[in-house]
């Protein structure tokens, strides 16, 4: 037996493991979630979803991976959304946890890796780039949450990161905000660092959570406006504004 083993041994005694989302304790090595959270999980992730907003559809609904709603729209911002699951349940929790627990990003950013794998390619996009969190915010958790999962997905694929979005000016959070305040507050608020580095390259936005496409569509906006040829998009869960369970 190695001599971590018993140090590992002694760690659970005085730390021990609790599950990722519900904190229960674990007691098998190597476990992330409790059997109750893993199985709740399952009914969140995947299930057939608009390839363009990430909304749950069923395939009877969708025209070439597209809902109604978004047929409408010939040239959106973000032509793509993947994303890992709804956000509900135990995916929320876990989502909701991440910001501000760092130990996350290599969970959740594995299954971002995998629920993208047959559309996030090198023949796809030529780089990730993760959406900006103001800085106060960066400062008071200690991490940019975004960064940290697109270098997971990065570390799982022949992708590179990129950063290159900032900040271009405040804004207030978007949670408890309608519809049409959260576009109102996030227009305008990104720029493009690099248009040299954009220009003609097909990109791949990452964050945490989708709710109404808001801040997903003024980052494309400002990639585009610096020559970016494509922007695609992916997500851990897509929410939905009118769920009080997933506010």
């Amino acid at each position: 037996m190695s001599i971590a083993a018993p140090f590992r041994a002694c760690l659970d005694l005085v730390f021990p493991r609790t599950c990722s989302a519900c904190r229960e304790p674990l007691f098998e090595p190597r476990i992330r979630l409790c059997d109750e959270c893993a199985a709740d999980l399952a009914h969140h992730v995947g299930g057939e979803y608009c390839a363009q907003c990430a909304c749950d559809a069923g395939p009877h609904l969708l025209v070439n991976g597209r809902c109604s709603d978004c047929r409408v729209h010939s040239r959106p911002p973000v032509s793509r959304i993947v994303r890992v699951g709804r956000h509900r349940g135990t995916l929320r929790a876990l989502v909701l946890a991440y910001k501000y627990e760092r130990v996350l990003d290599d969970l959740l950013g594995d299954w971002m890796a995998h629920a993208s794998q047959s559309v996030i390619s090198e023949a796809e996009v030529d780089t990730l780039v993760p959406i900006p969190t103001p800085l106060i915010r960066r400062w008071r958790r200690g991490f940019h949450p975004a960064d940290l999962l697109a270098r997971r997905i990065a570390s799982r694929t022949h992708l590179v990161v990129t950063p290159l979005l900032a900040m271009a000016r405040r804004v207030r959070p978007q949670t408890g905000l309608s519809a049409t305040e959260r576009e109102e507050n996030i227009r305008g608020a990104f720029r493009c660092i690099s248009p040299r580095r954009t220009a003609g390259r097909s990109i791949c936005l990452v964050d945490d959570v989708c709710t109404t496409g808001a801040t997903l569509r003024e980052a494309a906006r400002a990639l585009k406006a610096a020559g970016a040829q494509r922007v695609m998009a992916v997500v851990i869960s897509r929410a939905v504004l009118s769920d009080p369970a997933q506010s």
